[in-house]
């Protein structure tokens, strides 16, 4: 991809401003295929969060993502059972911890949720902390061109 470099950085500053600290932190970024914008506005945001020390992993979806719907679920459930709750789900996912540590040691530790769920909006991102949509750097008509034959 192209990139006007100097408003490239800018974007990447401007989002590492809205998000902070995030050292060893988890984002999850989700947003609709049709909305270019946040699509264009990810690589910066990609780009902030890595060099403040964070993951990014990003969902776009065409209409609705069931398999969102079903992470959120499991975490929702994940949530329940380290806070005590005891009702089919939660004692169903204590069966499978403790029979899963049994063969991988530490698997447990990737059960939890994301630090941050954002989701796109009209004007920007929508969650834990809303920054605005910035893609001014990147060089949209080859992009979206792309984009276009890909089918999206």
């Amino acid at each position: 991809m192209r990139y006007n470099e100097p408003e490239f950085k800018k974007a990447v500053e401007q989002y590492k401003k809205a998000i902070g600290k995030a050292k060893g932190k988890v984002f999850l970024v989700t947003f609709p295929l049709s909305n270019k914008a946040a699509f264009l506005s990810i690589a910066p945001l990609s780009r902030a969060i890595h060099e403040l020390g964070a993951d990014l992993n990003v969902s776009g979806f065409v209409k609705k993502s069931e398999s969102l719907e079903a992470l959120q679920d499991f975490w929702s459930t994940y949530e329940r059972y380290k806070a005590g709750e005891m009702d089919e789900t939660t004692d169903a996912l204590k069966e499978f911890v403790k029979e899963a540590e049994k063969k991988a040691k530490g698997l447990e530790k990737f059960m939890k949720g994301p630090d941050f769920i954002l989701k796109a909006g009209k004007t920007g991102f929508e969650g834990s902390f809303e920054p605005k949509y910035n893609y001014k750097g990147i060089l949209c008509r080859t992009i979206l061109t792309r984009i276009h034959y890909a089918g999206a």
